[in-house]
């Protein structure tokens, strides 16, 4: 790991009622090049999804604005869920689907950097 963001507590204060992505991870690969990895640590279940849709849209949105260069640091991005706890989710087309148009896989139990 060649660095980390809390985006969560450093965003509270300025947009304290959005839904905020919990981190961005720095991690050098094998091959020298860096890359940004954007985790969020939440529970898996099914009734969550929407909640990680919106703020993966809230990422974007922020990341565009104001880190533009972190954002395009990593293409295609690398962006993830890590479930906290046990991965209670069915997850269906319709699920499936609003988690790729927000560019988040299925949720993870751990995220192995490569």
């Amino acid at each position: 790991m060649t660095g980390s963001v809390n985006i969560d507590e450093d965003l509270e204060g300025l947009l304290p009622t959005d839904n905020r992505w919990d981190y961005a991870v720095g991690y050098r690969a094998s091959d020298a090049c860096e890359k940004t990895f954007f985790v969020e640590v939440h529970p898996a279940e099914t009734s969550e999804v929407a909640c990680v849709v919106r703020k993966a849209r809230s990422l974007k949105e922020w990341a565009e604005r104001s880190a533009p260069d972190l954002w395009n640091m990593t293409i295609p991005r690398e962006i993830h869920w890590v479930a906290s706890g046990r991965c209670d989710l069915r997850l269906n087309d319709s699920y499936r689907r609003q988690l790729a148009l927000a560019g988040v896989g299925s949720p993870k139990r751990f995220l192995e950097l490569a």
